[in-house]
């Protein structure tokens, strides 16, 4: 945020700029942003965070990208969802961060602060699509119910494939190699054995926008 006011030539550009920057990379917040310019605004000083900071908006573009592209296509129309919807049982969608939970402190010992412990434990990505596979849930990047468009196969009508999912979350998180196609979810052995922990897998999910389809 420093590095963002420093290079403003007053308060209210600088607020300004804040506030777009927190909408860029996906904030959802009723945003609001105050600058008070005190001694040595003037005083130039190195941008240490560009690169960061570039390199964010390139990762909110890209999933912005994947999440268009995983939501427009042979099943897209908000009528065709509607009517695969009449008859089925009612769903809701949920946070990803309970499912998370449990995937992380699965087969662990118990402890008295069970989620502290999780936060510290790392899976692999294949550990990872086991047990959200295991777990029976299905992942979503439709973000109301009644865009729904369920099926029973994975990958299909609204639901996620979870090597996509896992695919996209390296994505985000910067650890996809160029070994990975943009156009192919299938993850290498190498990709399977990255290792990640609950923080950052949550972190990734929610900047994706995923949902868990509680039917």
């Amino acid at each position: 945020m420093v590095d963002i006011v420093k290079g403003c030539s007053d308060p209210d550009r600088a607020a300004k700029k804040l506030v777009d920057m927190a909408e860029r990379l996906g904030s959802d917040d009723n945003i609001t942003a105050q600058v008070l310019r005190l001694p040595g605004w003037e005083q130039p000083m190195k941008d240490i965070t560009a690169e960061h900071r570039k390199m964010r908006l390139e990762s909110v573009d890209q999933v912005k990208n994947l999440r268009g592209s995983m939501l427009v296509g042979p099943h897209g129309g908000s009528s065709s969802m509607q009517e695969s919807l009449k008859g089925a049982p009612s769903v809701r969608l949920a946070k990803p961060d309970r499912l998370l939970k449990r995937i992380f402190t699965t087969h662990q010992r118990p402890k008295r602060d069970a989620s502290a412990a999780a936060q510290g434990l790392q899976l692999t990505v294949a550990q990872i699509q086991q047990r959200v596979r295991a777990s029976g849930y299905r992942l979503t990047l439709v973000a109301e119910p009644d865009e729904l468009e369920l099926d029973t196969d994975e990958d299909s009508g609204s639901v996620i494939a979870v090597p996509e999912v896992m695919r996209m979350t390296l994505s985000v998180l910067g650890k996809a190699d160029a070994s990975m196609a943009k156009d192919d979810c299938a993850l290498t052995a190498a990709q399977e054995a990255t290792l990640l922990t609950l923080q950052e897998t949550d972190k990734a999910w929610r900047l994706i926008g995923l949902h868990v389809i509680e039917a």
